[in-house]
């Protein structure tokens, strides 16, 4: 029986065009320079088509540059082509072996990525689809949003260290609904000087539903009577207040959108309701897995996961020297930060992991790599549960079944 003839693609990505390169071991074919558009990307499949009509089996491969990819590799795979990606370390790193020279240029690149293909150095082409490619936008968007809120926080932190810095010590949370809510009825220490008690008091009653009485509302009125803060331009600090919390306003409505999106997404998907099942792990952690890894069940092993959190651990030796062992936080970021908050979390929410913890305590790991281990058990007990189909169940119930 003869051996199909295979032909390697590599592709250099970039934001205005794609350097394709076509390597067999037997024929020349001439490269390819596409633009980053819908004329581009047909010219790319019908020359693939092309190739694949002449009977070579295809394979494809590019660096993940960035996001410029990505539409490359939908649209390669919506042509069912199937797309591996190609390290951009193991790029550089190959780029003297292959002419003993340090050149880089587009068209070396992309016959790089051809060659590291044959040899097989690939990882798998991480694009989910419908609900899972929802998920991972909308988690995206929501750490945005954080980011944005938490320095409107600082903001706002700076403008009451200036004009009033005694009154967030009266509150647990600068953006609580009662701290926020005297601020925008008052603007400042000045208005809260010149309100009655009674009606301060009544405004932190129905802020706080309650919670807070008249103690608390004398206490904002005596801090805004002996403030240290200066009141040399109180028009224009009220100006600049009231664009503060506009903006967390703002902000927060848009968070909260997009947290009923996510659940929409959530609703669609059993294997949310599997993850969710482990305690700790909540929307939040379910959302962000499932959107950052895809479809799990896609996935051989639950080894596979933690490549694509990057906390696979690896090691470096020279001679007699030998590292300690390290992960390579080369994935997903957003998964590895999130299975780090899950493990801080399920030390107190979740015996199984607790007592992994402790064992790696025990054997005299630093509580920091002990934390990471647990990050990794925890993915792994993620994927499996969906793979299996099942809700969470401790460990001692699944080792006597």
């Amino acid at each position: 029986m003869t051996k199909q003839k295979e032909m390697f693609v590599g592709i250099d990505t970039s934001k205005n065009s794609h350097q394709v390169s076509f390597h067999n071991p037997t024929e020349i074919k001439k490269d390819l320079k596409i633009g980053n558009n819908r004329e581009g990307f047909e010219e790319l499949t019908k020359r693939l088509k092309s190739y694949r009509s002449e009977g070579y089996r295809m394979k494809v491969a590019c660096e993940p540059t960035g996001h410029y990819w990505e539409n490359l590799g939908y649209k390669l795979k919506e042509e069912n082509f199937e797309l591996k990606l190609i390290n951009p370390f193991h790029t550089s790193r190959y780029k003297e072996i292959f002419d003993n020279t340090p050149q880089k240029d587009d068209v070396k690149d992309s016959r790089i990525i051809a060659q590291l293909l044959r040899q097989g150095n690939t990882l798998h082409e991480n694009l989910p689809k419908g609900p899972y490619a929802e998920l991972r936008e909308l988690t995206n968007q929501r750490e945005d949003l954080l980011e944005e809120k938490s320095r409107l926080r600082n903001k706002l932190d700076k403008w009451l260290d200036r004009h009033f810095p005694e009154y967030p010590k009266l509150f647990s949370e600068l953006f609580g609904k009662t701290c926020l809510g005297i601020l925008k009825e008052y603007m400042g220490p000045e208005k809260i000087n010149e309100a009655s008690l009674d009606k301060l008091t009544e405004k932190v009653i129905s802020l706080s539903h309650g919670k807070l009485r008249e103690e608390r509302a004398k206490e904002i009125k005596d801090r805004a009577e002996e403030t240290i803060g200066h009141t040399i331009a109180p028009k224009a600090a009220q100006v600049r207040l009231l664009h503060l919390l506009t903006r967390i306003d703002s902000f927060q409505e848009r968070i909260n959108k997009v947290e009923e999106m996510i659940d929409q997404r959530l609703d669609e998907l059993e294997q949310s309701t599997y993850l969710q099942s482990i305690p700790g792990v909540g929307w939040w952690g379910a959302a962000v897995f499932l959107g950052e890894v895809g479809d799990p069940t896609r996935l051989p092993r639950a080894k596979s996961v933690e490549k694509i959190a990057g906390l696979n651990l690896y090691r470096t030796q020279s001679g007699k020297t030998k590292s300690k062992l390290s992960i390579t936080k080369r994935g997903r970021s957003t998964l590895r930060k999130v299975a780090y908050q899950l493990a801080v979390s399920g030390i107190n929410n979740n015996r199984e992991f607790s007592q992994f913890y402790e064992r790696k305590l025990d054997r005299g790991k630093a509580k920091m790599s002990a934390l990471v281990a647990l990050s990794a058990k925890i993915l792994r007990v993620m994927y499996g549960v969906v793979k299996n189909e099942e809700n969470y169940r401790p460990l001692e119930e699944r080792v006597d079944s």
